[in-house]
């Protein structure tokens, strides 16, 4: 009896981290301004409103790139 106990507990925790990276993903798409996450001064991810900020049509033209090719020469201190 414990034991399903502890699996229902599971699954619901389970239930609930898929619930809040969906509304996560959700936010981060459809926000109205630029977001992009960075790893080692490369693009893995934006939302269009960055792909737009820098001039793509699409989310996929962005991904990949180099953070210092989207930065102006002033900001790539900041960056490292």
């Amino acid at each position: 009896m414990r034991e399903d106990k502890q699996q229902a507990e599971r699954k619901q925790h389970e239930q609930g981290l898929v619930l809040s990276a969906e509304h996560f993903s959700a936010l981060f798409e459809q926000a109205p301004v630029a977001i992009a996450i960075v790893r080692q001064m490369t693009v893995l991810s934006a939302n269009l409103a960055c792909a737009r900020l820098f001039g793509f049509d699409s989310v996929s033209q962005i991904v990949g790139s180099s953070a210092h090719e989207l930065t102006a020469p002033e900001g790539i201190a900041v960056l490292r």
